[in-house]
């Protein structure tokens, strides 16, 4: 049960990590910089080009899309965020689907505990 929650998490990793790759290849239908990050020296249409990823190799990439999807996955929050709307609908949609994976694996992982001894279980 442990390493089909393991091939969850890294699935859906990938496909979360291959949309978020391919937002900031295509830098979304919404090209115009959202006013803070104007302010703040920001000047750049995607993730890609705002952290100097023009040039990165392809795996190069994906490591850093992946690492990126991981971390929206477990919940936590990364340095690279998103640089138009198209990428914060789709950092909004990642989060969703990493926080409905991780509670389906965080529930399981805690039914199969529950149920790790029968005979306590068919005593109570």
């Amino acid at each position: 049960a442990l390493i089909k929650f393991f091939i969850i998490a890294f699935i859906t990793a990938h496909w979360l990590a291959c949309l978020w790759g391919f937002v900031g290849r295509t830098g979304g239908d919404m090209h115009e910089d959202i006013d803070w990050t104007v302010a703040s020296g920001y000047t750049s249409h995607s993730w890609i080009q705002r952290a100097g990823l023009t040039d990165a190799l392809p795996h190069q990439l994906y490591g850093v899309c992946l690492y990126v999807a991981l971390l929206s996955v477990f919940g936590s929050s990364t340095e690279i965020s998103a640089a138009n709307y198209a990428e914060f609908y789709v950092l909004c949609l990642m989060m969703l689907c990493g926080s409905a994976i991780w509670a389906y694996i965080l529930g399981s992982g805690c039914g199969i505990i529950a149920t790790l001894n029968p005979e306590l279980i068919e005593h109570r």
